[in-house]
């Protein structure tokens, strides 16, 4: 395909473009994937192998889909992506939230009676070691794929609004894949994923942490120019464009190729915090649930403390991600 077709998917609606991604990654993932799954011995082995290698390629078809669609050849570090010291920082952080609250709620309904904390098994040091690693794999590969990829392609054409409520209610439908039965069983889960998605988004829009980060490099980029000198030339490049707009326009080929990554450098949101929580999250419950940490004690109906056991799935949960969501927002 020649690079003016390339060039007009950018142009496409979202859906369209979003369906072609999809579409090109399982293809070029099926043919590799097939054989792992015929010849594999091990069914559980062999899914592990063929999910690894499916993401492998969506990060490959991110850095091709940058290059020849959208002109950015850092499209990874445009979603927020890249290794730095802040960004370290930002997923520890959230590592430490995700987990201290998750333990914080269960330690909560344990003193309302509505839980009661088991003995540790010998195998715990090896259920933490475990659930971490499984967790910052499912945090790392949920948050380029939702708050990465995903936000970013609706961001190109929603107002930040509407593509923060879309890519999280998609991210509640995809992991609501379910029988009927068990849909309508576990519904109350569905709020939940939405809140969910919300926090991460915007954990993702670190506002104190991205105007730091512009603040502190603006000078560096811009060189010394006075107040007055840096708005003329921010009016000459934007004009009268609103913040949407200018989006637009930096994806409409009004900027070069090394402006726009220079631009996304400078003005991106980070994935660590978001990555942090989610990991903090999955890890905790990994503990506390395969560990065999607590027993519910039947006080209250599963509707308030979460449908089999899941803290999403409950009135309890709904508060607690609540709480998340204002800290988040106010941080």
């Amino acid at each position: 395909m020649p690079n003016l077709s390339f060039g007009k998917i950018a142009k496409f609606p979202v859906p369209i473009r979003i369906g072609i991604f999809i579409l090109t990654l399982f293809l070029s993932w099926i043919p590799l994937a097939a054989p792992i799954y015929f010849f594999g011995r091990d069914a559980n082995l062999a899914s592990i192998l063929a999910i690894a290698l499916l993401y492998i390629e969506f990060i490959i078809l991110v850095q091709f889909w940058g290059k020849k669609v959208y002109q950015q050849s850092h499209l990874l570090r445009r979603y927020g992506l890249e290794i730095s010291r802040r960004n370290f920082q930002k997923f520890f952080q959230g590592l430490g939230i995700g987990l201290v609250s998750l333990f914080g709620f269960f330690i909560l309904e344990a003193l309302l009676g509505w839980v009661i904390w088991q003995s540790p098994s010998a195998k715990l040091p090896q259920f933490i070691l475990e659930g971490f690693l499984v967790s910052v794999g499912i945090g790392f590969a949920e948050e380029l794929l939702f708050r990465g990829w995903l936000l970013d392609e609706l961001e190109r054409d929603y107002k930040p609004k509407v593509a923060l409520w879309v890519s999280s209610v998609v991210y509640a439908l995809l992991h609501f894949i379910k029988p009927v039965a068990e849909i309508l069983r576990t519904w109350f889960q569905f709020p939940g994923l939405v809140l969910l998605g919300l926090i991460f988004v915007w954990a993702k829009c670190d506002e104190e942490g991205r105007r730091k980060k512009e603040e502190g490099r603006r000078n560096k980029w811009m060189g010394t120019q006075t107040p007055t000198n840096e708005e003329e030339r921010r009016n000459k490049w934007m004009g009268t464009q609103t913040p949407t707009n200018y989006k637009h326009r930096l994806d409409g080929g009004v900027f070069n190729p090394k402006e726009k990554d220079k631009l996304i450098y400078y003005q991106q949101e980070l994935l660590g915090l978001p990555i942090g929580i989610h990991a903090g999250f999955v890890w905790g419950y990994y503990i506390i649930n395969v560990g065999g940490l607590v027993k519910y004690s039947s006080v209250v109906g599963e509707w308030i403390v979460g449908i089999n056991g899941n803290p999403l799935a409950g009135v309890m949960g709904w508060f607690f991600l609540g709480a998340i969501a204002l800290f988040i927002q106010r941080k």
